[in-house]
């Protein structure tokens, strides 16, 4: 489960949400979590107060929305993150989309029942919120209907049958989303281009919400629609299974894109979502990175000290001078009056990373000792010291001859964070200086 942050989920705002601002907050502070985002469907109304209410337990909320689109036929949502609320085109196509879903809801109820479901009307635009009906709770209604018992396209929704983890949800995706049975097209979404140009102006970035979910593991046009002007994708889904996950995962680091996560709580229309539930590996560095291109001064969690810097290298030169012990030997050092020596790392998972620290004139030093846990050349080198402290380190390309190296790390308890943080960043800094001198 992710620990700090879960940066996609809704409100009752969404048509299809559940809880109040005030309830999400409450379940993201049962969660434990810091950093929330908001993400309602093409609107931001429930931001500011959802801000307001953050604050008042310690909770940084990222002002957020969701926003339908489409490219080259292809529907698709865009999370827009760090945007200015009160831009003027946001509220516009709220309005706009507003209306059409307004026009639709009968055509919608009306699809439906052309494949032999019973919808009861009135119960349906009971749950409807500003007339708008949606599949989710058409599925409410029929599903709970006996008159639909034995209809065979409601099969696979019922209780302990494949698609009844998320049920409402779920009827909507196979009948009623793009190229389904009951499908109205006749929502008028503006252009991947369009949304991307808005969400830039509205001082925001731009993520490809849940990519897996829209266009499947298709490299080719997942490039291409990053390339229109995208900040990054959406990784850590709930929509996501491991396959997925982990194709997106490699694109974003081949494509020097930022790694988010979000769950896409929205309550009773995905029952089996929780928020904070998607395992976030990585999660303090990728979060580092997210704040960081929102300009944002949300601080992360204390109990992880994060240091960073960019070597003018290619990456895989950074990964040698990170790893082949007699370079180790002099960049290790905090300090220029400290060195390494007797550096010894086996770089496979389970293997010992070691070191001996000292003054030069041997006044004092200490053994560093480690195990190593996850290695993924060149990207990233996972070891836990033997105190039980762990140590992250990923690079990125930034380019073809420049290399972000971030780290984060368990603090110790004896030394102020601010000085241990200090000795941290100026190891890092000299591992700088050794690799843009030396080509291994």
């Amino acid at each position: 489960m992710s620990k700090y942050a879960d940066l996609h989920m809704h409100t009752y705002i969404s048509s299809d949400g559940q809880y109040t601002p005030q309830e999400i907050i409450n379940i993201a502070k049962e969660k434990n979590l810091k950093i929330i985002a908001v993400a309602d469907h093409n609107s931001t109304q429930s931001v500011t107060e959802t801000i307001e209410l953050g604050k008042e337990v310690g909770i940084s909320v990222i002002p957020a929305t969701e926003l339908d689109c489409h490219y080259n036929g292809t529907h698709l949502h865009i999370l827009g993150y760090g945007i200015n609320i009160n831009y003027q085109p946001l509220k516009d196509y709220e309005q706009v989309l507003i209306k059409q879903d307004q026009d639709n809801s009968l055509k919608s109820i009306e699809a439906i029942e052309k494949t032999g479901i019973i919808v009861d009307r009135d119960k349906v635009y009971q749950l409807a919120k500003n007339d708008i009906v949606i599949a989710e709770m058409i599925a409410e209604v029929v599903l709970a209907d006996p008159r639909n018992d034995d209809h065979p396209l409601l099969a696979e929704f019922r209780e302990g049958k494949s698609r009844s983890d998320n049920p409402y949800v779920n009827f909507y995706w196979d009948l009623c989303a793009q190229g389904k049975v009951a499908h109205i097209p006749g929502a008028n979404y503006i252009t991947l281009e369009e949304v991307i140009t808005m969400i830039k102006e509205a001082g925001g970035i731009a993520i490809f919400a849940h990519p897996g979910n829209n266009i499947k593991q298709n490299r080719e046009l997942a490039i291409e629609i990053y390339n229109k002007g995208l900040s990054g994708f959406e990784v850590y889904s709930s929509y996501h299974d491991e396959e997925t996950t982990e194709f997106y995962l490699h694109l974003a680091r081949e494509l020097d894109a930022l790694i988010t996560v979000g769950s896409d709580f929205h309550g009773k229309t995905k029952p089996a979502i929780q928020m904070g539930s998607i395992e976030f590996p990585d999660e303090l560095i990728h979060l580092s990175s997210f704040l960081k291109a929102l300009n944002s001064d949300i601080t992360l969690p204390s109990e992880k000290i994060v240091v960073e810097t960019i070597i003018k290298q290619p990456i895989e030169n950074v990964w040698a001078v990170l790893t082949t012990p007699n370079l180790i030997n002099e960049w290790n050092s905090a300090s220029p009056d400290w060195e390494a020596i007797n550096t010894h790392i086996q770089l496979h998972q389970g293997g010992r990373y070691t070191s001996r620290m000292q003054a030069k004139d041997g006044s004092e030093g200490f053994d560093f000792m480690a195990t190593i846990t996850k290695v993924n050349p060149p990207y990233q080198l996972e070891y836990k010291l033997d105190d039980n402290r762990e140590v992250i380190t990923l690079l990125e390309s930034i380019s073809e001859n420049e290399t972000i190296i971030i780290q984060s790390f368990d603090p110790e308890s004896t030394y102020p964070l601010k000085l241990q943080k200090a000795g941290w960043q100026g190891i890092l800094s000299h591992l700088k200086d050794v690799a843009e001198k030396i080509t291994p």
